[in-house]
């Protein structure tokens, strides 16, 4: 669209998106969205009716070559987005999926005079606002708190199930094995079956796919923060017959404190986690590293761009960062019995559920809330993931 270049604000539907403040407004009510869903969604607003392949989002999003994990990805960008439109992959009003090319946005679209967005460039200022939650894979876990600092209220837990053929506790089962233990898809297939429960193991995967982020923020709520004392360390796993690199910190008791699932392994990928590490827990004191020069530059750089305080001690040493090399089992050995991975997306969203379930064992979640100590497993979950 030619006009592209003359205005700033796209109208359509309900929906008012002004580019330069990056604000999406439906009725006049803030929505607010993750900057790499409004980038993906001015692409296809100045191509409204063409399309726009994935290859072009891409470079508008990570125009260096960024190390990307799946959190913060095309697909879960999209997802957002359409969330935030109240559109759907199925039944598209706005965004349409061409399969293996890429999307286009087939509303209609209209561009607001400079004049007439200048005018109204204080109405944007207040407000209330929506929230659109972030995608959880490896940690995303924004949680927006109210102006009187209440925890944050999700939609109804039976809202999730909505339309499914089997019932939600069977669901919330499935997934929480399949995290847990280690159990192969067919594993829980003949268990179900040895309970009258007739599954597929696609079936099981798609559940696993869908609920994972989903029940990983509501628990978030729930987390009790971890220690200064970070542990920090990568090991790898195959995904697609390849090796990549899974960024993991625990604080000197052994809690998680955040993880990052990367293809490469290199001083890029090493920030990106410690950035994302940061940003979802309070700041460290102490580092510990091993003696891989890319995670040590890594670090020095944070520090000289100001992002890790000069004060943050970092230290190489092999007996501290034990408590780290073995914590890689409690993941690793989840995954042995899966067989390797299909896809980077796949894989980044299981090892959100795996990381789920070794924290709820070590006791990072404030079970007291949840029916206490007494209470069982089945309990704490129902509890957990209600509203």
């Amino acid at each position: 669209m030619g006009a592209a270049e003359q205005s700033d604000v796209f109208l359509f539907g309900s929906f008012k998106l002004d580019v330069r403040t990056r604000e999406l407004r439906r009725n006049g009510v803030r929505v607010r969205v993750p900057d790499q869903s409004v980038q993906v969604l001015v692409s296809l607003l100045e191509h409204a009716g063409e399309l726009v392949t994935r290859e072009e989002l891409h470079r508008r999003l990570w125009p260096n070559g960024t190390i990307v994990e799946f959190d913060h990805g095309i697909n879960g960008a999209i997802k957002l987005l359409r969330r935030a439109l109240e559109d759907s992959a199925e039944a598209p009003r706005y965004i349409e999926t061409l399969p293996r090319l890429g999307y286009r946005f087939i509303g209609a679209v209209e561009q607001e005079t400079p004049q007439a967005a200048g005018a109204l460039s204080e109405e944007s200022k207040a407000g209330p606002m929506e929230t659109v939650g972030e995608i959880v894979g490896s940690g995303a876990r924004d949680i927006v708190f109210s102006d009187d600092g209440q925890m944050p209220r999700f939609g109804p837990i039976e809202d999730l199930f909505k339309g499914r053929h089997f019932d939600q506790e069977i669901v919330v089962w499935c997934v929480r094995w399949y995290l847990s233990y280690k159990l192969s898809y067919r594993d829980l297939v003949a268990m179900m079956g040895e309970r009258g429960i007739g599954l597929a193991h696609t079936t099981i995967l798609r559940w696993v796919q869908h609920y994972t982020p989903e029940f990983e923020k509501r628990w978030s709520r729930y987390a009790r923060s971890v220690g200064g004392s970070w542990r920090c360390d990568e090991t790898y796993i195959k995904v697609k017959g390849e090796w990549v690199y899974l960024y993991r910190a625990v604080d000197k008791a052994g809690k998680t404190v955040d993880f990052y699932l990367s293809r490469k392994r290199d001083v890029n990928a090493a920030k990106a986690f410690l950035r994302k590490a940061m940003k979802q827990q309070r700041l460290p004191t102490k580092i510990t590293l091993d003696a891989y020069a890319a995670s040590h530059r890594a670090v020095a750089d944070l520090k000289r761009t100001g992002e890790l305080p000069k004060r943050v001690r970092v230290r190489s040493s092999k007996h501290l960062n034990n408590t780290i090399e073995q914590d890689h089992r409690r993941v690793k050995q989840r995954l042995g019995p899966m067989l390797g991975m299909k896809r980077f997306a796949t894989a980044a969203v299981v090892i959100v559920g795996v990381e789920l379930a070794e924290k709820i064992k070590k006791g990072q979640f404030k079970i007291g809330k949840l029916g206490g100590s007494t209470a069982r497993m089945p309990e704490i979950w129902r509890a957990a993931l209600a509203a």
